[in-house]
């Protein structure tokens, strides 16, 4: 292998993958720009007020 691929595989190997999953099921079943708001929010002000934000518009559209 050589060392790009190598870093690649890394790069995998060291995903926090039950960290990414449950975001990930959370994102898909939210339709529409929340998507876009919840990453913005996320990557600004942390993870808590993403999840406050999607679970508060999740509960209002319902």
């Amino acid at each position: 292998m050589n060392s790009q691929s190598m870093d690649l595989y890394e790069m995998i190997m060291n995903v926090k993958w039950m960290a990414l999953i449950p975001p990930s099921f959370l994102m898909a079943s939210v339709p529409g720009a929340n998507q876009i708001l919840s990453l913005r929010n996320g990557l600004r002000k942390g993870a808590k007020t993403a999840i406050i934000a999607v679970t508060v518009g999740l509960l209002l559209s319902l």
